[in-house]
């Protein structure tokens, strides 16, 4: 078969994989917990008083993956893993590399000269590849704690301080590449300067936000053509990033739900016998066009749908 005939076109609408970092107390955590039924990973007592699940503390590397992995093939209700927070998870990693080596620091691992944090990134990869796979039926939302690192612009050749994720560069700039979205989360503060003062003076009311676009003070990012400053919420980002999606996706993708309605995983399993799903995929992430197919002929691909599941043994309740 050509590999033309299996082009992808259009854009699909699936789980957000996003990364918030931001000063102490800004409400990262409170971010993910407002995120669809979250379960929090992380050694950070950084919920604070927000009541959500959460995963026993994890006490190294190892278990870490583990909880990932355990997410990925247990069934379950949890549509959203918060991990809060990825800087604090860091250190476990470095501590399985030096007990591998056998040696006393990061600094250290294969000899040293950077080689620990080389090693480093490649593990994280593989902690990516997993949250990807785990991406096909959850959100994924990293948290991460900010510092201030003083730069030089290579073209101009000037000094200024910049907000940055609290991790080894070679690990940040991994995962700003992974995540969709990268937001900055700050206290909305405004400036004024007296005439011959040489200070200005720093004013805000508490007002929380976050900033979806890269600039000289942080970094940023998004793929959703979001507004540059944006109140700090899940609704809100989840609002516009639907937005952002054909005005027909929402719409189909609630049709094919209701059609389906009860026979959810014989839908499932057939969708993926004609390799218009993959194993794992819930149906919301089907694409726009195979939607489309479907309310095409509704009727059809039920009687397919069942047809399909009595030749594998399956007993499918009626959607009546």
């Amino acid at each position: 078969m050509s590999l033309l005939k299996s082009v992808i076109t259009g854009v699909r609408a699936r789980p957000h994989f996003v990364m918030i970092y931001g000063v102490d107390g800004v409400g990262k955590s409170t971010f993910g917990a407002d995120a669809p039924s979250p379960i929090f990973l992380g050694p950070e007592d950084g919920l604070g008083m927000i009541d959500a699940p959460h995963f026993p503390t994890p006490k190294t590397w190892s278990d870490v993956k583990a909880a990932v992995e355990t997410l990925i093939v247990e069934d379950h209700d949890y549509k959203t893993l918060v991990i809060d927070s990825i800087d604090w998870i860091e250190p476990l990693l470095w501590a399985f590399l030096i007990k591998e080596d056998g040696c006393k620091s990061i600094e250290q691992v294969a000899g040293g000269f950077g080689k620990g944090y080389v090693q480093a990134r490649e593990h994280w990869q593989e902690f990516i590849r997993s949250l990807q796979r785990l991406r096909r039926k959850m959100n994924i939302v990293v948290v991460a704690h900010c510092l201030i690192k003083t730069t030089e612009d290579p073209y101009e050749g000037e000094r200024y301080d910049r907000y940055l994720v609290k991790m080894n560069d070679k690990a940040a700039d991994l995962w700003r590449e992974a995540v969709d979205c990268v937001f900055f989360a700050n206290f909305q503060t405004s400036f004024s300067k007296e005439k011959g003062a040489r200070k200005a003076r720093a004013q805000g009311d508490g007002k929380r936000v976050m900033f979806t676009e890269r600039r000289p003070a942080f970094d940023a990012k998004n793929r959703f053509d979001l507004p540059f400053e944006m109140e700090l919420s899940w609704k809100e980002f989840a609002d516009r990033a639907a937005s952002a999606l054909p005005s027909t996706t929402a719409d189909t993708e609630d049709k094919v739900s209701a059609l389906f309605k009860g026979i959810e995983d014989a839908a499932a399993s057939y969708l993926i016998s004609i390799e218009w799903l993959e194993e794992g995929q819930p149906l919301e992430t089907l694409r726009a066009v195979n939607r489309k197919k479907i309310l095409s002929r509704p009727d059809a691909f039920v009687e397919a749908v069942k047809s399909y599941a009595e030749k594998a043994t399956l007993t499918p309740p009626s959607n009546d």
